[in-house]
């Protein structure tokens, strides 16, 4: 057990792919945080379950795979639901992809209007600090 532990840690740590956090679950489960995905792996079964964060890349995301399967340890990479953090609580899935997309819609306006006061201003001042 411990030895597929630093198997892992150390293949992840080979790439530079930094570890966060790292505990097991429960006797069968091995949950590891790395950057932009959760890992958990079962002993009895040897499978390693990839989830990633929603708004990470395809390229991001095959790369880890591709890594974590030089592992030899490991009889099969099963990629699950996508997931982000909405404050202290987790979202999966289609949830998890509803609320990134509401965030990104909620950033572009913001963007939008700091743009179009920062043109209102310039084509209204007369002169710097007359506004």
């Amino acid at each position: 057990m411990d030895q597929m532990v630093t198997e892992i840690l150390d293949k992840l740590d080979e790439y530079g792919i930094p570890v966060f956090r790292h505990y097991n679950r429960d006797d069968e489960n091995l949950v590891i945080s790395v950057d932009k995905s959760l890992l958990i792996y079962n002993f009895p079964t040897q499978e390693l379950r990839v989830s990633f964060l929603v708004s990470t890349t395809p390229s991001h995301a095959a790369t880890l795979v591709l890594i974590l399967k030089e592992i030899d340890g490991i009889s099969d990479i099963i990629v699950m639901e996508s997931f982000v953090f909405k404050g202290e609580d987790l979202l999966a899935g289609l949830e998890a992809t509803m609320y990134h997309d509401e965030c990104i819609k909620i950033k572009i306006i913001n963007e939008f209007m700091d743009e179009q006061t920062a043109m209102h201003m310039l084509a209204t001042c007369e002169t710097v600090g007359s506004c």
